[in-house]
């Protein structure tokens, strides 16, 4: 019978292996930034934290409206601020908990899009 082949469930594992790298590397980043500010704390400890803040404010509007207002401009500051404030742990530490909360930013959308084989597993 023809109906009795199973479909084949093909998974792309090298794009989405290069998912996960590009949507958690501002994670990455701050988990870095944070170790380096621990082992060196004469550093500045909230340098770049105006960018943390904005992508904060970002983050909570995300949050507040159960959905993205601004699509991965947070986490775009986010990345600005840990690039400014390399080394800073309080900088480190509030840009961990935004990457956490903000929906709209790669790490969400990594989970949110993950069993969407149109947009991971598509055909070249």
């Amino acid at each position: 019978m023809q109906g009795s082949a199973t479909p084949e469930t093909a998974t792309n594992i090298p794009r989405r292996a290069l998912g996960v790298a590009l949507c958690f590397a501002p994670m990455a980043a701050l988990l870095v930034s944070l170790v380096v500010g621990i082992a060196h704390p004469q550093a500045s400890r909230f340098t770049g934290v105006g960018c943390m803040i904005a992508a904060g404010v970002i983050a909570l509007l995300n949050v507040v409206t159960k959905g993205s207002v601004i699509p991965i401009l947070g986490t775009v500051l986010l990345c600005i601020g840990v690039l400014v404030g390399f080394g800073a742990t309080g900088t480190a530490l509030i840009g961990l908990a935004v990457f956490v909360l903000d929906t709209g930013g790669s790490g969400w959308f990594l989970l949110s899009t993950w069993r969407d084989r149109g947009l991971w597993d598509a055909k070249r």
